[in-house]
């Protein structure tokens, strides 16, 4: 960065690897060597990129103040729910109380992020459906001040070849839907791994699946949250229901047209 800068005057920059704080050392060596070089020349370069949150014990005090000496501005964060439970799940070890300290670091030291969400994980229940409506109203005020740029719920669950996620197909019951066909045990490389569902959670099936993506939409909507990309992502959405729709006219003559109260949307109108 400080070579961009010195030679071409860049003074934007968005890191797009996995995660800019990958690793808290290295992360915080850069942030000490950017700090010192903003402040010996009086510059004013900014960047930012994907980010993860931590638990609040293992940064060291004056993270976050380094952090913005050193000209951080905006983070990408997979928070993915608002449930400890399905996010510990996820492999992701941070709590919604240390994303509450975290966010309340970011505004004191006017740092921004996006929330990158994931609707629907394997293991999810009704009640952690529930705990990220009620994360909408809880942090409302860092989206009041400005620290919370937006929130981008995606599509939903989808099952990648040579992923982890892949690996659990067996161990969580799961099988897809194309077309009038199950598949099981087969490779999801060439197929549609968006119709799935699962015989460990069985309640967690497609229709669910899309009414609790509407849902957590018209909740961040409801408490002013700005929806990254909200119209393209219902519109994937819509296909998804389209794509379940002609799965359930295949197995019977008239599809049950669903009606769902809290969104007051027929998917298959």
């Amino acid at each position: 960065m400080i070579n961009h800068y010195e030679k071409h005057g860049v003074e934007r920059f968005y890191f797009t690897d996995s995660l800019i704080n990958g690793s808290i050392k290295a992360f915080h060596d850069m942030c000490t060597q950017l700090a010192k070089y903003r402040n010996d020349y009086k510059v004013d370069f900014r960047w930012g990129g994907q980010f993860i949150f931590r638990p609040k014990r293992q940064l060291p005090q004056g993270h976050y103040d380094m952090v913005a000496e050193a000209g951080g501005d905006t983070f990408y964060v997979g928070v993915e729910t608002g449930s400890d439970k399905v996010r510990w799940e996820m492999d992701k070890k941070f709590t919604n109380d240390d994303t509450e300290w975290q966010l309340e670091e970011f505004s004191r030291n006017k740092l921004h992020c996006f929330f990158l969400m994931l609707v629907g994980y394997i293991t999810e229940t009704k009640q952690d459906q529930q705990d990220t409506l009620d994360m909408f109203p809880r942090w409302k005020k860092y989206v009041a001040d400005g620290t919370i740029r937006g929130i981008d719920f995606g599509v939903s669950l989808k099952f990648m070849a040579h992923t982890p996620l892949e690996r659990m197909i067996d161990s969580s019951g799961v099988y897809f839907l194309d077309a009038g066909d199950i598949y099981n045990g087969e490779t999801t490389s060439n197929k549609d791994t968006n119709l799935w569902q699962c015989t460990t959670n069985p309640d967690l099936d497609v229709y669910e699946r899309l009414r609790r993506r509407v849902e957590v939409q018209k909740e961040a909507i409801k408490h002013n949250w700005p929806v990254w990309r909200g119209p393209t992502r219902l519109k994937a959405v819509k296909l998804l229901a389209m794509k379940y729709r002609d799965y359930l006219a295949d197995l019977q003559p008239e599809p049950k047209l669903y009606v769902e109260e809290s969104t007051g949307y027929n998917w298959f109108k």
